[in-house]
């Protein structure tokens, strides 16, 4: 367990993954600049100009703790990063003095390791407002082991927040609509996952490290496949459905070469530092050229194609599908699919929202429901659906307001 900690602590303060919350969570700006530094009660608040992160909490803080949902009359919004552990540059640290937590209303991310070595901790009250947990948040707390322990697939909010004690075949349950960053983080032990279609993206390093894993089948809803994603894993080829729209940095790093990756998006974005940080990790041969990598199968004329281009001759082979399909029209706000948009659209969404497994939407009801934001098919879309119906916005989709 050290040993893991040890590698969690010094990837996270490299600043590899450590998380930069900004507005990717729709409904509101974090870009304001901190303002003060206050101590309420037993936890430490960073203030800013519209919100407040928790950021530490006393040593003596012990029993119950019920974070606040203000603070100076500003929304709590945020758990830092190792909050509750008390002394961030000690990784051996331990709170053995708390017991439970009361998360409010107000709170959208919990950050990576918030309540690490949170020994006695067995009680947490997560609200449905949290929408962002990074994978570690409540490593080393008893809590995280009764979830285990129920079932190996931790799911908080639609979350996947942790996998690490998973074996075998990986299935994903269909409520899942996020695996969180470093859900899988270094477990050894996982050899196939099967991504249903109501995951909307992949967070940074989620099955980093899973050195034994070969297979992935990646669901048609999936937009985002977050950096190091897949870093370190024994996939040889792996397909890129249609509807995902950006490959992070690295996703594929140490992956084994050569490599094949088909992109069913024509417009898929490519990361910058390349699949594999292709021109910084590739060795060049005596030759002077580059190590063969594999092979990217796209269409004519696609952001695939473009890439390989893009790169040293020799390392990275096309190959084409032909011509891309058309895509299908898209009907900004109708979910139902009934060709026109209405209140009864916001009210499919809501459904689906609160359970996907019973409310499914198809994947064109999917494009077309999502119409604020780039974080697939939420409550949000369905309140812009809303406010389109009653005409106080004029067309769709409704721009995010950062």
């Amino acid at each position: 367990m050290r040993k893991i900690i040890a590698g969690i602590m010094a990837f996270c303060m490299a600043g590899s993954i450590f998380p930069v919350y900004n507005s990717n969570i729709s409904g509101y700006s974090l870009t304001a600049n901190a303002e003060e530094t206050i101590t309420e009660g037993e936890l430490t608040f960073t203030v800013y100009d519209n919100y407040a992160e928790v950021t530490g909490c006393s040593k003596s803080a012990k029993g119950k703790i019920i974070i606040p949902e203000s603070v100076n009359g500003l929304p709590v919004k945020e758990i830092l990063f190792m909050a509750f552990v008390g002394d961030q540059s000690d990784s051996d640290v331990i709170n053995d003095r708390i017991t439970s937590v009361v998360i409010p209303d107000s709170v959208v991310k919990i950050g990576d390791m918030a309540f690490y070595n949170c020994t006695a901790l067995t009680e947490i009250t997560i609200p449905e407002s949290v929408q962002y947990i990074i994978g570690h948040a409540f490593e080393g707390t008893p809590w995280l082991e009764n979830k285990r322990k129920e079932n190996p697939l931790v799911i908080v909010n639609d979350i996947l927040i942790d996998g690490r004690k998973c074996e075998g075949d990986i299935i994903i349950p269909d409520n899942v609509k996020s695996i969180a960053e470093l859900a899988f983080f270094q477990n050894e032990n996982i050899i196939s996952v099967e991504i249903p279609d109501s995951v909307e993206c992949i967070k940074d390093s989620a099955f980093f490290d899973c050195s034994s894993l070969s297979s992935v089948t990646i669901g048609k809803g999936v937009k985002r496949i977050e950096k190091f994603s897949f870093k370190n894993t024994k996939i040889a080829s792996i397909v890129i459905p249609e509807n995902v729209e950006v490959i992070g940095d690295a996703a594929f790093l140490y992956t084994p070469s050569p490599f094949e990756i088909t992109v069913l998006n024509p417009e898929c974005e490519f990361p910058i530092g390349g699949i594999k940080w292709d021109t910084d990790f590739a060795v060049p041969l005596t030759t002077g050229k580059y190590e063969f990598q594999g092979t990217i199968y796209g269409y004519d004329g696609s952001t695939a194609e473009e890439y390989v281009k893009s790169l040293p001759e020799a390392m990275w082979n096309f190959v084409s599908l032909g011509t891309a399909p058309e895509k299908s029209d898209i009907i900004y706000g109708d979910a139902n699919l009934d060709g026109k948009v209405s209140i009864s659209d916001s009210v499919m969404i809501l459904q689906y929202v609160s359970n996907a497994v019973k409310y499914p939407l198809s994947n064109q009801a999917m494009l077309n429901a999502d119409v604020y934001g780039n974080d697939g098919v939420t409550a949000r879309d369905a309140f812009s659906i809303e406010k389109y119906d009653a005409g106080i916005l004029t067309s769709l989709p409704e721009k995010e307001q950062l």
